[in-house]
């Protein structure tokens, strides 16, 4: 739901969704754009307990995208991402990816403000996938 005026519903729930879950979906939307609704708190979810006490409809705040393509006995097409950043731990060399990145975030990185979770590494090689360089 945009600025309660507009409801855009997934192509891939209209490929593979059933019309019951379609319709949920749609009630779930047409929720948000109640006046004194804001996100999925406490007078949405109000209105949802509402319609799933009087219908055949469960209104939840999230849904599977993988339960829906199992429902249908699909396979889920796998998306490609393309990252900007691809960013490689010197001392175990565990690569991660990432779109976005501040130049904070990118200093944190190359003055050794950051520590890699698993290994405790605090080296890290930075490469700007766009460019095809190496930022650090």
């Amino acid at each position: 739901c945009c600025n309660k005026k507009d409801i855009n519903i997934s192509s891939w729930l209209l490929e593979v969704g059933s019309d019951y879950d379609i319709k949920n979906t749609i009630i779930h939307e047409i929720l948000h754009t109640f006046d004194d609704t804001v996100g999925h708190k406490a007078k949405w979810k109000y209105y949802a307990n509402y319609v799933n006490s009087r219908t055949k409809y469960n209104i939840t705040r999230t849904t599977s995208i993988d339960n829906m393509y199992n429902k249908a006995n699909k396979i889920r097409p796998l998306k490609k991402v393309h990252y900007k950043y691809e960013i490689t731990c010197e001392k175990c060399g565990k690569v991660f990816h990432r779109n976005r990145m501040s130049t904070k975030t990118i200093n944190k990185f190359m003055y050794g403000k950051m520590t890699h979770v698993d290994c405790g590494g605090r080296d890290f090689k930075i490469v700007d996938l766009n460019k095809h360089e190496v930022i650090w």
